[in-house]
């Protein structure tokens, strides 16, 4: 199991005769990263009826929120505070779940 990994698409393998420059890409993995690419494009480009445009402001998009991050700066713990009072029913009802799933399994 490989959880720990941030980039899930490419596994870092030693070389050899599978691999190509130390990276060893899994073919279901590759299927799972194209199929997003496929859906990501029907569903910005609204069916390929706003299609160069749609994708490319998705990207605009993007850029715009990198260049605003100071707007939004808080301490670390402000999102968990805010996480906790919005969200702390099904958070605790949810650890109850948890705890009961992993005692009767």
């Amino acid at each position: 199991m490989r959880a720990n990994r941030l980039l899930w698409l490419i596994d870092v393998a030693p070389p050899s005769t599978d691999s190509v420059a130390g990276f060893r890409f899994s073919q279901s993995r590759l299927t799972a990263f194209a199929v997003f690419i496929v859906v990501a494009v029907l569903f910005y480009s609204s069916f390929f009826t706003n299609y160069p445009k749609g994708v490319s402001d998705a990207f605009k998009t993007l850029n715009l929120w990198r260049q605003r991050t100071h707007e939004h700066e808080h301490p670390w713990y402000q999102y968990t505070y805010w996480l906790l009072w919005e969200e702390g029913a099904l958070m605790v009802l949810g650890g109850f779940w948890g705890a009961d799933c992993d005692v009767a399994g």
